[in-house]
């Protein structure tokens, strides 16, 4: 479902087109809206109104062998798509064309699930089994690791703000976490902050800096509602955003995955 500036909704999409446990999306460099279907082990493709691009049938899909429980999906500056494939604990990387090119796997990827390009070219994974971060270099070599058993637990989303930091939602502990430019890393909002297994962050376009050079919008599975935290506001933002739900039922809709317009993103990882 996407929605206004002021939340209301302004269309669903997605039912009927065989989209099943939605678990990730991102825009790709064309604009159109790609989205992880984990319960298929495919990704589908929608343009920005939700519609599927002219074609035959239904949206189109990329459908590859590997792809085994498809969570996190990113894009780096050449527009290539990687995808965490969370039951086989690698990360996918696709061309243009939606070919399977690459894939990277070491045995510290348990559990991958939110994805992020560096502004260094890294590609930094949410291993929410292993309660870590790792960063690879741009030839799949681990290169480091991020975070301790007290800052996270069960990783599941991460997106850099504007000030280069690197934050991170930690759905089993209820924290939100940053890390610094040297890999050092300090809870934002802990226990008792109000929130409740958070998991989708995104940084909302247009917004006046803080104290964290951004104002960093996050939702999490439980509630919607504005929350405050100090020094960093915690707040929907400005644009049009998008939400997809994993159950269609309208009394009781449960949001997994939500999506400010370009150029950010929240991704709100499967439970």
């Amino acid at each position: 479902t996407s929605y206004d500036a002021e939340g209301m909704p302004l269309a669903t999409f997605g039912l009927g087109t065989g989209l099943e446990e939605p678990s990730g999306l991102a825009f790709g460099p064309l604009g159109d809206l790609f989205v992880s279907s984990f319960g298929t082990d495919e990704i589908y493709i929608f343009d920005v109104l939700g519609e599927a691009p002219p074609g035959d049938g239904g949206p189109p899909t990329i459908s590859d062998p590997a792809l085994d429980g498809p969570a996190g999906l990113a894009f780096d500056l050449n527009g290539q798509l990687y995808v965490s494939s969370y039951n086989s604990d690698e990360i996918l990387v696709f061309d243009p064309s939606g070919v399977l090119v690459d894939t990277i796997s070491d045995p510290a990827l348990d559990g991958p699930w939110g994805l992020a390009i560096g502004r260094d070219g890294n590609l930094y994974v949410a291993a929410s089994d292993a309660d870590r971060v790792l960063v690879f270099d741009s030839a799949g070599d681990l290169t480091a690791t991020l975070g301790t058993d007290a800052l996270l637990d069960e990783p599941a989303d991460l997106v850099f703000g504007p000030n280069g930091f690197l934050f991170v939602s930690s759905s089993d502990n209820d924290q939100l976490v940053a890390f610094n430019r040297d890999g050092d890393g300090f809870i934002l909002v802990g226990p008792g902050g109000n929130m409740q297994e958070p998991r989708g962050l995104a940084f909302a376009p247009f917004m006046m800096s803080l104290n964290l050079s951004g104002r960093l919008s996050a939702r999490d599975q439980a509630e919607s509602k504005a929350k405050s935290s100090g020094t960093l506001t915690v707040a929907p933002g400005s644009g049009v955003m998008m939400m997809l739900i994993d159950d269609p039922d309208p009394e009781k809709p449960d949001p997994v995955i939500s999506a400010f317009g370009t150029p950010a993103m929240v991704l709100h990882g499967h439970e």
